[in-house]
């Protein structure tokens, strides 16, 4: 749940709060409940959202108008889940409250300051480190901090300045799920195609292994959202089992999914044809030529002998 500052709304008509939302919440079951507050105490539903913004950042907005005047307005985000189904929940930025009628006059640049600094980064990590040993409880202090450390996004105005030069990415550093559903399809003696169901939207590439009697050997790393594969060096006559595990940025991997197969004999090479010589055909049909060549070769023994 994130509750924001109270905010003045005194002289404002027509308050509209606006933000932007990734959404991944199980439709019909799990809700983004957007509140509202003209005390902090008690508090009412505004806008309720469910489903998927399939991993896209999308404008969202929420009338506010029935608290317009009141001095200390609060709005928080209220995510409500049965548990039944572990999804991505909901991510925000850019949320402001904007008034297209108010008393109030227009705000100017120096209502504004960019600050920086440990002041500005610790609430910021603290936060990133809370969501994380939400999710994983059983993570120590140390764990969860190497967690955060190896899972940013490296920034090349970062380098030297940070100890890793990366920026915080709490996505890639929260768990991962495994993948599901692994099939294969024996197209060969040498080539069996694998399918699986990407389930999570951390993982940094997947790991193809393949055991055919002397465990398992890695045969392949295969990109983020990968869901096939096929492998185009699978020995002959073979039982086979495959798996695939996700695998994170900072090595982590998650529990496997397999499937197995039995690659079929190699045929044997078409036996050879022939062979020893050739054979001319006889061409069939009567040949017009063949009476002039006879009367040609009668002639010339007549003459022969009358020479004689």
């Amino acid at each position: 749940r994130a509750t924001s500052p109270a905010c003045n709304l005194t002289g404002v008509q027509g308050a509209v709060l606006n933000y932007q939302m990734e959404l991944d919440t199980e439709s019909g079951f799990d809700f983004l409940n957007v509140e509202t507050s003209p005390d902090g105490v008690t508090w009412t539903v505004q806008s309720q959202w469910s489903g998927t913004t399939s991993s896209v950042f999308y404008p969202f907005e929420t009338n506010m108008a029935s608290l317009d005047g009141y001095a200390n307005t609060q709005v928080r985000f209220r995510l409500e889940t049965d548990g039944s189904v572990t999804q991505g929940g909901f991510h925000l930025d850019d949320i402001q409250v904007t008034a297209p009628n108010t008393a109030v006059a227009a705000h100017s640049a120096a209502d504004y300051a960019f600050l920086d600094g440990t002041s500005m980064a610790t609430p910021n990590v603290a936060g990133a480190a809370a969501l994380v040993w939400a999710n994983e409880p059983a993570l120590t202090a140390l764990q969860l901090k190497d967690r955060l450390l190896n899972n940013g996004d490296a920034v090349a105005a970062l380098a030297g300045k940070t100890v890793t030069g990366k920026r915080v990415n709490v996505v890639m550093a929260m768990p991962m799920l495994a993948p599901t559903g692994l099939t294969t399809s024996v197209i060969s003696s040498s080539q069996v195609n694998l399918s699986w169901m990407d389930n999570t939207n951390n993982e940094d590439s997947y790991i193809v292994q393949r055991n055919a009697g002397a465990g398992f050997t890695t045969i392949a790393t295969v990109p983020a959202n990968t869901m096939v594969y096929s492998d185009t060096s699978a020995p002959a006559n073979t039982a086979l089992t495959y798996q695939v595990l996700a695998q994170a940025r900072d090595g982590r991997l998650t529990a496997v999914t397999s499937a197995t197969a039995t690659t079929p004999i190699v045929p044997a090479p078409p036996a050879p044809q022939g062979g020893g010589g050739c054979v001319i055909g006889v061409e069939q049909g009567f040949d017009p030529l063949l009476p002039l060549l006879m009367v040609s070769a009668l002639v010339m023994i007549y003459r022969r002998r009358k020479s004689l």
